[in-house]
């Protein structure tokens, strides 16, 4: 991370607008001791704004398709006293769970769709630290 996530702070996922992300984080490969709760329906959380699901089955024309799963939010409540990254050691009364150039690496259940977004800009995930 480029800046520090402190204790209750999130992390937003966004897959491309087909995709699906589900929770809850299947397993932590580097970053805070504890997984962090994972949801999909926060009011942070931007949806589609109106965007054609890809279940509907007269779309209107000229408008991209959106899966409201395609976005998630990590939040890492603070453990206990004792609570330390892997990364880096966090004394109990910092109040980030994760400083600036720690890793995250987290494993997550996604769907694909059958055909590849395109153009390639309709085909990122971005993954954003959100301010408190």
């Amino acid at each position: 991370v480029r800046v520090p996530v402190p204790y209750d702070g999130h992390i937003h996922f966004a897959a491309p607008r087909l995709y699906q992300l589900f929770c809850p984080v299947i397993k932590m490969f580097r970053g805070p001791s504890e997984k962090p709760t994972c949801t999909q329906s926060d009011p942070i959380l931007t949806g589609c704004w109106g965007l054609p699901s890809p279940l509907n089955p007269n779309p209107p024309i000229g408008l991209p398709l959106c899966d409201p799963a395609h976005e998630l939010l990590l939040t890492f409540p603070k453990a206990g006293s004792n609570a330390k990254t892997n990364a880096q050691q966090n004394t109990s009364s910092s109040p980030y769970v994760m400083l600036a150039g720690d890793s995250l690496f987290i494993s997550l259940e996604v769907r694909v769709p059958l055909e590849t977004p395109s153009p390639r800009a309709e085909n990122v995930f971005r993954v954003r630290v959100l301010d408190e």
